[in-house]
């Protein structure tokens, strides 16, 4: 009888129990799975793993094609050495037509922790309006921190940035090592009405090899400098200067000084340019060398005048990227004397899971003045000392990716990672 009386009593008090458990689940709000949206993320420079783990009101899937908002991520160097960073929310299915920009901007001091919090933020304040209207959004709070009222600015470096690079690296065995030694120093004002860059700097190679004849070594010295200046006209137009000085003992150039005005129009204007641009670019100048050794047409120095037309697409878009680039020389001493330089990468999402990536770049070459008369000794050739008489160049990368599976990646498991 006792026995019947506890079975009695336990299932009593279990049934109170799951009474008040059932009315305190009913009392408390509830998140619909299928109010969760879908999130793809198309960016190259994010912290996928914090992400995930700090933003968790979305699932993360592995096809855009699954997302309810495609998330582009793209970025552009900022005048100050920093980044801006543009997220751009394309709604998809229910959400379609629901878009929105929305960009941060870091500093080159900044740390990495600081930039994937920027981002998370970015990204928890492009999903609101998707979010703010399900049972999700029950769940989301909005605080507001004010900052104080910021000063005027006044800038006593009048914005120029001004950079120092050195670096230096070896490697070897028994009978080889190699060592090199380059730095640079350049210099920078950009503002929203000028662009003006300077850079200096220098390279220092030298290879040494123990053969059966004895030790031989080979040095390649480059020195550089560059100049650019450039003056905004409206959102499609601008103009400018470019200016450049070199010396290679590779290309048989002891001074090579090129002075050329330039203009340029973007179809799109230039606040797009973090996910799109259509520029063409012409410039016209005096070109002047002074070789190392007499070239091929019996030349040691020369003063020339040429032209350079150049096309440069780059576009971020929900189906993949595209950056191609074309590029046309002639010098007008010698209209023969030319180059056409076609640059270009594509990376394209076909359908669900599988994906196409094309890079490549070719080059038809009809302008090497530099090229030495005497002949170039063969441990140069192999060394790739010299640059070698050539009609073109060329380099091609296909590849492609598919995944199948789970279209769910929301899970942060780092156990024998590395």
């Amino acid at each position: 009888m006792k026995f019947w009386r506890c079975i009695l009593t336990g299932v009593l008090v279990f049934l109170a129990f799951a009474d008040l458990a059932a009315e305190e689940q009913a009392l408390s709000p509830r998140v619909d799975d299928r109010d969760v949206p879908n999130i793809y993320l198309d960016c190259n420079r994010c912290d996928f793993d914090y992400l995930r783990e700090n933003i968790t009101f979305v699932n993360y899937v592995r096809d855009r094609k699954d997302a309810l908002v495609h998330i582009i991520v793209s970025t552009q160097r900022t005048g100050g050495g920093g980044r801006e960073y543009t997220l751009i929310f394309h709604g998809q299915k229910q959400y379609e037509g629901k878009s929105d920009t929305l960009s941060f901007i870091t500093e080159p001091e900044e740390t990495d922790d600081s930039v994937r919090r920027k981002m998370a933020h970015t990204i928890r304040l492009g999903m609101v309006r998707y979010v703010a209207g399900t049972s999700v959004g029950k769940f989301l709070s909005v605080q507001f921190n004010s900052p104080r009222k910021p000063a005027e600015v006044r800038d006593r470096w009048n914005y120029w940035v001004f950079r120092t690079r050195f670096r230096s690296f070896a490697n070897g065995q028994k009978s080889t090592n190699f060592f090199n030694l380059n730095g640079s120093v350049s210099a920078s004002r950009v503002t929203d009405a000028w662009k003006v860059n300077l850079t200096f700097g220098t390279n220092y190679s030298e290879n040494r090899f123990d053969v059966s004849s004895g030790t031989f070594r080979s040095i390649d010295r480059e020195n550089w400098s560059y100049g650019l200046i450039v003056k905004s006209i409206d959102e499609h137009w601008s103009v400018g200067a470019f200016a450049d000085a070199s010396s290679s003992t590779r290309r048989n150039v002891e001074l090579d000084v090129m002075l050329a005005p330039a203009i340029e129009y973007n179809l799109f204007p230039y606040s797009e340019s973090t996910h799109r641009q259509l520029r063409i670019l012409y410039q016209l100048g005096y070109n002047g060398f002074r070789y190392s050794e007499v070239t091929i047409y019996d030349k040691i120095s020369e003063d020339l005048v040429a032209h350079q037309l150049g096309v440069a697409l780059q576009a971020q878009q929900t189906w993949g990227s595209v950056d191609m680039s074309v590029r046309w020389s002639q010098y007008l001493n010698d209209l023969s004397k030319n180059r056409l330089r076609i640059r270009g990468g594509i990376a394209l999402q076909l359908f669900r899971g599988f994906s196409l990536e094309i890079d490549g770049n070719y080059e038809q070459i009809r302008d090497q003045l530099f090229l030495p008369k005497s002949s170039i000794p063969d441990e140069d050739i192999l060394l790739r000392r010299r640059e070698l008489e050539t009609s073109y160049r060329y380099f091609t990368s296909i590849g492609i990716r598919y995944t199948f599976g789970s279209k769910f990646s929301n899970v942060v498991n780092p156990r024998f990672s590395g």
